[in-house]
């Protein structure tokens, strides 16, 4: 063991090096798939013998989580990037468990959302990977050395703290100090010496910890061992429960179908105008509809059974909230439309109708799991598939472009747009709001509010930091296709093909709109 932990250790440090030179001062695009890819060859390759032990899902694991690392690369809206980090992570964090010998195919919900622990846990293994390289067979020749590395990890410091006295006490000491040694370069190399060490440290612990845990026998997670835990929901407090909340449940179905979806005349004769009533409370549905998952997913665990089965009475219970919570959902959805027919979308709009979609599959899923296959741990891992599946998805559906396509067809038929809003999106959506460009009508009531003086006009305003947008976005910077190659970006180097073809027409829109054109 021994031997492979100082392979580890070396190539951990491989990696923090690595990862100093890819994102040190760069943007993110092409070098996080690159550092991630790197990472995960370390891992299959050094616990290669694990691959057949983990199964085939570490495939899937490792492959999610290198397809969206990629998806960094490829899109640029803030929003999205995080989620396709934050999915990239949470794969690679299944993989290095499956690879570590745990049960991840027998996982529940809870058990997958622990793996934001993998951190802590791999934390103590740092040092036990060091210790266990100190105590090889042979160790004793390196004795010297040791003492050496020992001694200097000592005397450092202390010669640090004596040149600063004695310039500090002496000019021409100084003088010849500062002639031989930079500070200001010191202190980069310390930066720099510091973020390779927590790289690399991190990524020698994570090693560690496969290294450990992957000789063990494999075990089933707590919740799944032998001996098996009291259900603490029986029939009666059940039936009460989820009872009560279907009540709920249908009487505001009740009223959604005879105001809400019974058209704009029954909304007014209750003193409402539709727009307001249809217009709010969107997201408190979503805050409902994610109760109501939550209640069905506790209750499902922790409900008596009969044997092995759910109870009849727990299934139609939950078949009638899960019922209720889809035409809940349906009421949100239909809200968010039509808030979106009447001011366009944004970011946070079409996330949210994404959301309630995939919320709706994972209720059919918890219902299958209920009424036919009862089995947790497929339904966790049909879960985390279906997020996967939800945010690629995303990622083929570009939301930044198709939030500017969208608003650009809804300007078609309305006249309304906001183009400040615009400006905010990313560079995926340039390639849609450089259309804006060629539309005369939105140029001449741009320039007339800057004839009128109208300094503060919400059009002129958008219209103006649209364009200054562009040219900001095209100006030399990391992530250029001029400047270094970790920072390239797939969405960034699109806008500057464009850019290159459309640069004299948005300056010279830019000075018009200026001069009041």
């Amino acid at each position: 063991m021994s031997s492979r932990m100082i392979t580890l250790l070396l190539f951990a440090l491989a990696l923090g090096v690595a990862f100093e030179y890819l994102f040190h001062d760069q943007l993110l695009g092409v070098n996080y798939p690159v550092w991630i890819g790197a990472f995960m060859v370390g891992a299959l390759a050094f616990f290669s013998d694990r691959i057949s032990v983990a199964g085939q899902r570490i495939w899937f694991f490792f492959g999610g989580s290198f397809l969206f690392a990629v998806m960094v690369f490829v899109r640029e809206s803030e929003l999205l990037t995080t989620l396709n980090l934050l999915a990239s992570l949470g794969l690679l964090a299944l993989g290095i468990e499956s690879l570590a010998g745990r049960q991840v195919r027998s996982y529940a919900v809870f058990e997958y959302a622990s793996t934001i622990f993998l951190p802590v846990k791999c934390f103590p293994h740092f040092f036990f990977g060091l210790q266990e390289l100190t105590a090889f067979e042979g160790a004793e020749k390196y004795q010297a050395l040791r003492r050496a590395l020992k001694g200097s990890l000592i005397a450092f410091p202390i010669v640090g703290v004596l040149i600063l006295l004695f310039s500090s006490a002496d000019l021409v000491f100084r003088k010849y100090v500062t002639e031989l040694i930079s500070l200001d370069i010191l202190i980069t190399m310390a930066d720099s010496f510091l973020r390779v060490g927590l790289v690399a440290g991190a990524a020698f612990a994570v090693y560690a910890y496969i290294a450990h845990h992957s000789g063990a026998k494999l075990v089933s997670p707590p919740s799944m061992a032998g001996k098996t835990r009291e259900p603490s929901f029986g029939p009666i407090e059940m039936s009460i429960v989820l009872g009560s909340v279907s009540l709920v449940f249908f009487a505001f179905l009740l009223i959604q179908f005879a105001y809400f979806f019974g058209g704009e005349g029954a909304i007014t004769n209750q003193g409402f105008a539709y727009a307001e009533y249809a217009r709010q409370g969107f997201f408190e549905l979503i805050a409902v509809s994610l109760i109501a998952f939550f209640l069905l997913l506790a209750a499902a665990r922790q409900v008596v059974r009969d044997g092995t089965r759910h109870l009849p009475v727990f299934k139609w219970l939950a078949g009638i909230l899960i019922l209720e919570t889809v035409f809940v959902m349906a009421s949100s959805f239909q809200r968010l439309s039509l808030y979106e027919l009447a001011y366009g979308f944004t970011t946070l709009r079409l996330y949210s109708h994404i959301f309630i979609v995939w919320i709706g599959t994972i209720l059919l899923l918890l219902g299958y799991e209920i009424f036919v296959r009862e089995d947790r741990a497929a339904f966790a891992f049909r879960g985390i598939i279906s997020m996967a599946c939800f945010l690629l998805a995303v990622n083929i559906l570009n939301p930044d472009q198709f939030i500017a396509r969208q608003n650009i067809e809804r300007y078609a038929e309305m006249s309304e747009i906001d183009l400040g809003y615009l400006s905010t999106l990313s560079t995926d959506a340039f390639p849609e709001t450089i259309r804006l460009l060629d539309d005369a009508a939105i140029a001449k009531r741009a320039s007339l509010a800057s004839s009128e003086t109208q300094w503060h006009d919400e059009f002129r305003f958008g219209y103006q930091r649209m364009l200054d947008t562009y040219l900001w976005r095209s100006q030399p910077h990391p992530g250029s296709p001029s400047a270094d190659w970790p920072s390239m970006h797939l969405s960034r180097w699109q806008w500057q093909a464009i850019y290159a073809e459309r640069e004299t027409e948005i300056r010279e829109a830019l000075a018009r709109l200026w001069n009041g054109e």
